[in-house]
């Protein structure tokens, strides 16, 4: 593909902001906003994908806590517990600090307040919409494991199976 018609991204994320098992990778991209990773064979995916162009933010401040049920990651406005086991209900959570009850678990469903329309164009009434990122619960859920990974020359690929990533921001409650 011609030089003009490439996106720009920035996809790799500083090693500081990483912490990586034999089988997961967190980065914690800022203080409200993590990339989760799990992987059997400890493979991660550092191009850009269709849906996610950019993850080299600044160094960012949070604090590991290694227990022996797993690791505790603490932002200003998150705490993550991990079993560092395979991705599960009872052993993947993200607390919204200074939010009461909003408590995220692997595999929950957020109920967001909606996404947008690409057009109104023919639309006679009510629409569907697709995810949002704003929820009541005051975090919201991208799952990018579906989008295909661009490559260097401008074209795009599909991901191997079983590869992709979940990144969790929290914003303010509403």
């Amino acid at each position: 593909m011609q030089k003009i018609y490439r996106i720009k991204t920035s996809p790799c994320a500083g090693q500081e902001n990483m912490i990586i098992g034999n089988q997961y990778r967190i980065t914690v991209l800022t203080e409200g906003l993590v990339r989760l990773e799990y992987n059997a064979d400890g493979e991660f995916e550092d191009r850009a994908t269709q849906m996610v162009l950019y993850r080299d933010f600044p160094e960012v401040d949070y604090r590991v806590i290694h227990t022996e049920n797993g690791i505790e990651i603490n932002t200003s406005r998150l705490h993550l517990v991990y079993d560092e086991k395979e991705f599960s209900s009872g052993g993947l959570s993200i607390h919204v600090k200074g939010s009461v009850n909003s408590t995220w678990h692997y595999g929950e469903q957020i109920c967001d307040l909606g996404g947008t329309a690409r057009t109104l164009d023919g639309v006679d009434g009510e629409i569907r919409l697709d995810h949002g990122v704003v929820s009541r619960n005051g975090f919201s859920l991208l799952d990018d494991s579906n989008s295909h990974v661009l490559l260097e020359d401008g074209w795009i690929k599909s991901r191997k199976k079983g590869e992709g990533s979940l990144f969790l921001g929290i914003w303010s409650r509403l």
